[in-house]
């Protein structure tokens, strides 16, 4: 039997099966999931980060000491969720590359951030 049945519409072949017609929505469904959590992680990230800044200010450990240990391990957390889920499906690779491009991708935000913003550190001997 069939996996699908083809049926004739006018003057062309149109395929009924029910796997078709879930492509077709999943195509759709997923681009729009991709922008509502979007939409979701935005604001979550600026909540995140004004919530680090009160955090500095009532414990006075300072901004960069909030910054560097509380916000990156937060914000570390998915890749890590990532990479151990990778790592019991026997997917060391995975991990690996999670880890390598995550690294990759935050030194290039620091690069371009760095050339945006050319303003010398030391003054002019």
């Amino acid at each position: 039997m069939s996996q699908f049945n083809i049926h004739r519409y006018g003057s062309q072949f149109v395929r009924s099966d029910y796997r078709y017609l879930k492509d077709s929505l999943h195509t759709l469904v997923v681009p729009l999931e991709f922008l509502a959590l979007a939409a979701v992680i935005a604001p979550a990230g600026t909540f995140l980060a004004k919530s680090a800044d009160q955090i500095a200010e009532i414990t006075r450990l300072g901004r960069l000491l909030v910054g560097s240990v509380l916000l990156a391990a937060a914000t570390s957390l998915p890749e890590l969720t990532v990479d151990i889920s990778a790592v019991r499906q026997g997917m060391p690779d995975l991990a690996v590359g999670d880890l390598f491009g995550s690294s990759l991708m935050n030194l290039l935000i620091l690069a371009v951030l760095d050339l945006a913003h050319r303003v010398s550190v030391f003054p002019k001997l």
